[in-house]
């Protein structure tokens, strides 16, 4: 289910790209260069997420897709297993972007600045 959301939400974000690029009369290299460096830092984020998931098989079975799972007794790992490696991937992904230059993520800082 998350799957088939996932996709329906990339369908709309490109349809979307396309109807608001043919209104403002196009993209330019910026906005190419800045999407293709966002799927890049993604890419790699996954990619680490996919290999600490395998990796956590063994520590906490219950993460497994295959494992039976206990309430209440695994939720408390699970939830800081989940906190922990979301917020690893947030670092990760900030991390490339800000290796990479991308300027989308520096306009969202300073947005979180002016908010603080």
């Amino acid at each position: 289910l998350a799957f088939a959301f996932s996709i329906a939400n990339t369908v709309e974000a490109i349809l979307l790209a396309m109807m608001l690029g043919r209104r403002i009369g196009g993209f330019g290299r910026n906005f190419w260069r800045a999407c293709a460096f966002m799927l890049i830092s993604g890419g790699i984020c996954l990619a680490v997420l996919l290999i600490i998931r395998t990796w956590s098989f063994e520590l906490i079975p219950s993460i497994s897709p295959s494992a039976n799972y206990h309430w209440p007794q695994d939720f408390p790992m699970l939830a800081l297993w989940t906190a922990g490696v979301g917020s690893l991937g947030a670092a990760i992904y900030a991390g490339l972007t800000i290796l990479l230059r991308v300027p989308e993520l520096r306009g969202l800082l300073e947005r979180l600045r002016r908010r603080t």
